[in-house]
């Protein structure tokens, strides 16, 4: 089924659509970017980016035509898209362009009603995530247990909360916005596991 007919079936049974969230995501493998197949590259960038964009696209077309117009679209996005990651290049590409979808359509669209903001979350506790640190380096997954400034890793509902609250309409002047669920991530300093002396300690800790 495509995303447009699955619209369609959507408004068909609910006959309007006023919030839509683009969650699906797609990491891929920790290549750098010189030994990168293209095949990686496209998938990533299709599932993360593509995929956003055609949700999007389906959503805004119904949401500008139903009475009243209007709705909510919110896009995640990740930490990954406010810096560098090494080996993540299409993830990081795809979700900073992410981010630049949000803001534009949050302009193309406030006129009809529509409001367009994301979240970015640190890494959290889904089997995505559990995936990656399975493929990671031994000092990557001995530096995700200081991975954030507030202890441990978020669970999915705690995004959900900051999803359920920009969607609601405690938060209707809130549009173009990105709002990290990061436990202070941002504010700090980034990946322990780039700081490599700090990562040889960290590895040999879990010895």
């Amino acid at each position: 089924m495509s995303v447009t007919h699955l619209f369609d079936e959507i408004m068909a049974v609910l006959k309007r659509i006023d919030i839509v969230v683009n969650c699906a995501g797609k990491i891929g493998s920790l290549t750098p970017t010189h030994e990168m197949s293209e095949r990686n590259w496209l998938q990533v960038i299709d599932v993360n980016l593509n995929g956003a964009f055609f949700v999007a696209r389906a959503a805004l077309r119904h949401m500008v035509t139903q009475e009243p117009q209007g709705g909510v679209l919110l896009n995640i996005a990740s930490i990954a898209a406010h810096q560098g990651m090494e080996t993540l290049s299409p993830y990081t590409a795809a979700k900073a362009a992410v981010i630049g979808l949000t803001r534009t359509l949050a302009v193309e669209y406030a006129s009809r009603n529509v409001r367009v903001v994301a979240v970015s979350p640190t890494a959290t506790a889904t089997p995505l995530v559990e995936q990656f640190l399975q493929d990671a380096e031994p000092a990557t997954r001995a530096a995700f247990r200081y991975h954030n400034p507030l202890p441990g890793m978020p669970k999915p509902r705690d995004v959900a909360y900051s999803v359920l609250f920009l969607c609601s309409e405690e938060a209707r002047f809130v549009s173009g916005s990105v709002v990290p669920v990061d436990g202070g991530y941002l504010a700090g300093s980034g990946f322990p596991h780039v700081r490599g002396e700090i990562a040889e300690l960290l590895v040999e800790a879990t010895h």
